[in-house]
């Protein structure tokens, strides 16, 4: 794991890097806060993780903050519809790929039939 400073036109950030290789895809999971769906459900990471049995954790999307953009967490298509302005979307399929794309161009429905597992909203404002 690396730890690195990110310089952006925000600011400074801490961003930590890490290489996890699972035996099967199967172990990659997606923990909602409480366990449920829902708009500004609070858990701290570290309680979500221990809630799965996770092994290591990183904080998502903070979906739950607003009212748009996709959400698919473990198969489950949660919410379908666009945020405005420019957004990215990292979608993970079931063979453990991650790939990134514009949300402009993201179709929740066919990214789940095309075996989409989960699909974080990103925050990309501060590499603008």
């Amino acid at each position: 794991m690396g730890d690195f400073l990110w310089h952006s036109i925000d600011g400074i950030y801490s961003v930590y890097i890490a290489d996890v290789t699972v035996s099967d895809v199967s172990f990659l999971r997606a923990g909602l806060a409480n366990g449920v769906f829902g708009r500004n459900i609070k858990e701290t990471t570290s309680d979500i993780a221990k809630e799965n049995n996770a092994i290591f954790a990183i904080n998502g999307d903070f979906y739950g903050f607003r009212d748009s953009g996709p959400v698919i967490r473990n198969g489950v298509l949660y919410r379908s519809n666009k945020r405005s302005g420019s957004n990215d979307v990292l979608a993970v399929y079931n063979d453990g790929s991650f790939v990134t794309m514009k949300e402009e161009n993201v179709d929740a429905q066919n990214l789940l039939d095309k075996w989409c597992f989960a699909a974080f909203q990103l925050w990309t404002h501060a590499c603008r």
